[in-house]
């Protein structure tokens, strides 16, 4: 790791001025970019320091995952130039170990299908690129108290919760792939209805074609990730439909509409 990228992640963390929350309770707000093209000397990146806002700026995967893994942010945001490989992989770090809210960043000609897969597994809050300030001082300010009914959803004793891509059962955590969390949180919300290998893979997979083999082996996976962690619902196979989840008791079988 260089000294400048460790300079850049031990940067003085400070309560926000502006924020009578970060105040009250004595935390600190940071924010970690994961940015090739973002300079460390942008103006925004003073303008938040200026504010008390500590900032770190990563132009590659491995130095943001270290400062995840020690001093980890209170918002990650990735770039969608950035999107790939390496950002599945620091979301995963990101969300398995610490639940860290982690925000995508689209630029205005960014096509959203290609990254629909992030979108509904649950990266929010979605922000603009070029950054703007006040947007993210109001993710920022937000980010540890907003109300978050819509990123979260019950089937009995499992909870999904979109905003930090996790599982629990009673507690516990069910390790999921960023695609299973997807899958999930997919035929969670067609609890009891019927969802299409074709309609899963236009989010899981969006920026490829796959094959049903593909789709077969993401559900199969999905299936012993709730067996291992004995949640007592299930992902049935429906002739002519596709899948469905079973046992969150809702009745019958349709496909959506939607």
């Amino acid at each position: 790791m260089s000294t400048s990228s460790i300079s850049r992640s031990a940067e003085a963390r400070r309560p926000l001025p502006w924020s009578a929350e970060a105040a009250h309770d004595g935390g600190e707000r940071t924010i970690s970019f994961f940015d090739p093209g973002l300079d460390a000397a942008a103006p925004l990146i003073g303008e938040l320091r200026g504010l008390g806002v500590g900032v770190s700026v990563h132009h590659d995967a491995f130095n943001a995952i270290v400062e995840v893994a020690t001093r980890p942010p209170s918002l990650l945001v990735i770039s969608s130039s950035a999107w790939g490989a390496q950002a599945v992989r620091l979301i995963d770090v990101a969300r398995e170990r610490f639940e860290l809210p982690v925000a995508l960043a689209m630029a205005r000609t960014d096509d959203p299908q290609d990254f629909a897969t992030a979108i509904v597994a649950g990266l929010s809050p979605l922000l603009e690129r070029p950054y703007r300030l006040d947007p993210l001082l109001t993710a920022l300010r937000h980010i540890t108290n907003r109300h978050q009914a819509d990123a979260l959803f019950q089937v009995g004793d499992l909870s999904l919760d979109a905003t930090a891509l996790s599982a629990h059962y009673r507690g516990r955590r069910i390790e999921l792939s960023t695609n299973e969390f997807a899958a999930m949180w997919l035929l969670a919300q067609r609890c009891g209805r019927g969802l299409t290998p074709l309609e899963l893979s236009a989010v899981v997979w969006p920026d490829r074609g796959t094959t049903l083999a593909s789709t077969r082996t993401l559900i199969r996976r999905l299936r012993v990730r709730l067996a291992e962690a004995g949640v007592p619902v299930s992902v049935s196979t429906v002739r002519g439909i596709g899948y469905r989840l079973d046992g969150c008791g809702v009745e019958g079988c349709e496909i959506s509409s939607g």
